[in-house]
């Protein structure tokens, strides 16, 4: 899998899309990342525009997100959180 932002192209390693409940108002889209990279210094730049994902079967457009949190997971990984 590949997830490709304006600014770059990372292998993707892990990707979930799920609707949060945060409170009984409100319904939150979050996409979860795990990407391959160790810099850090890009990620809210690039997955605060448009972002693609493509796997083998389909891709997938996500806009207008916001990056909620993301931090280095094991070695050359960083996970990364959008919130909308």
């Amino acid at each position: 899998m590949k997830v490709q932002t304006l600014n770059a192209y990372y292998n993707l390693y892990e990707f979930h899309h799920y609707i949060d409940n945060i409170d009984d108002d409100d319904l939150v889209n979050i996409v979860e990342l795990i990407i391959e990279s160790d810099d850090m210094s890009s990620i809210e730049t690039d997955f605060s525009n448009t972002f693609a994902i493509e796997t083998t079967n389909q891709s997938y457009i996500f806009s207008h997100y916001e990056v909620s949190e993301y931090y280095a997971v094991g070695e050359n990984s960083i996970k990364v959180i959008c919130i909308k």
